[in-house]
Order: C-alpha cells, then structure tokens, then sequence
C-alpha cells in the first residue's frame, strides 16, 4: 500500500471533526518536538500529513509552521542575552507548559507574518493550526489584553526576565506579571495586576 493510499484510508475510515476534536486536547507533542538533550528537532511526517488536508492547508507549510515553532522552543533556551547568559535546562524543562507554547506560538506568529511575502500560505496554515489546538497553545493571544500591547520586544524582555527568575519552575502567572513589567518599562504604561 502506497503512503498516499495509507493516508486517505486513516481519514477515510475516521470522521474529520472527531479526529480535530480530539486534536484540539492533545498537549503533547504530536507534529515535531525540540529534544534539548539530544540536539536535535524531528518533524513527525503521519500526524502533519493527517492534520493537513483536514485543515485545508499545504502540507510544507504546516511542516515549516510546525519546524519554526520547535526552532523558537530551541532558541528561546539555547539563544543567550548580551550578557551571555542562556535558560538553564532544568529550568527550562520544568517551565509551565503555558509559558513554553506560548512564548513558541507567540514567535511562530511573529515569523509567519515576517514570511509572507516568501511563505504566502505560512500564516494561515498557522491560524488554522492554532484554531483547533489547545489552550497553552493559544492561552498567548490574551497576553496584556485588551489592548494587545504584547510588542515582540515586550514579549523578548519578559522572557529574559522569566528565564533568570531562579530555580522555582516559571508559571504562567509569572510571565503574565513580566509581560506587564515590560510593557510598563518600555512603552511608559502603568503596571497593573493581571
């Protein structure tokens, strides 16, 4: 049986809306992962292939969508501030789930919309992904509303912040203070509480 065939009796044999309903509560990684320890990123070709064609978007752009977001995982711990100081893997790793998927879906975005003039199905291959998944990966959309001040350079500074807090795991009531700590310190606005 070819790969092609294997997949369309997968979809044929299962009903669209209860494969993207049950997507829709998976918080584990099931299209592509960033393995710290191992260095490396794999992308998971059967769960892209299903998920595209219910999505109604290219497969190589839910592919790219998906390998930006594990790259943002990677850069996010491994990237280090101008003092040189980088998101230590324990803490990291113990990170609430909120504040990882968010801070890789918040930058997935911010890339998707930088690439559209080279990626014109990029971005919507992301919202459409975005629309079935799970709370921690779109809990980020409400960051600093109603305004919607969450600027990346805001969303950069919370980060640093976060990721030097010390060893406690990060919650994600800490990010949400943070980012409000940084929208206050760069744009002059007055902190509030969340």
């Amino acid at each position: 049986m070819t790969t092609r065939a294997f997949l369309i009796s997968i979809i044929s044999n299962s009903r669209e809306r209860e494969i993207l309903d049950r997507f829709s509560k998976i918080v584990d990684d099931i299209l592509g992962a960033y393995w710290m320890y191992a260095d490396r990123i794999p992308i998971y070709w059967m769960p892209l292939a299903i998920l595209a064609p219910l999505l109604n978007v290219p497969l190589s752009s839910l592919s790219i969508t998906t390998l930006c977001h594990e790259l943002v995982h990677a850069y996010s711990q491994r990237g280090v501030d101008i003092d040189g100081r980088g998101w230590k893997t324990p803490h990291f790793v113990n990170a609430d789930t909120y504040v990882m998927e968010g801070i890789a879906q918040y930058y997935t975005e911010q890339v998707m919309r930088g690439l559209i003039a080279r990626l014109p199905d990029g971005l919507g291959a992301f919202l459409a992904l975005r629309s079935k998944q799970a709370q921690p990966y779109t809990e980020y959309q409400y960051w600093l509303q109603p305004n919607n001040k969450s600027t990346p350079e805001v969303v950069r500074l919370a980060m640093l912040r976060i990721r030097n807090l010390g060893p406690q795991p990060v919650q994600h009531v800490d990010l949400k203070k943070e980012l409000e700590a940084a929208q206050a310190q760069l744009h002059g606005t007055p902190s509030t509480d969340l």
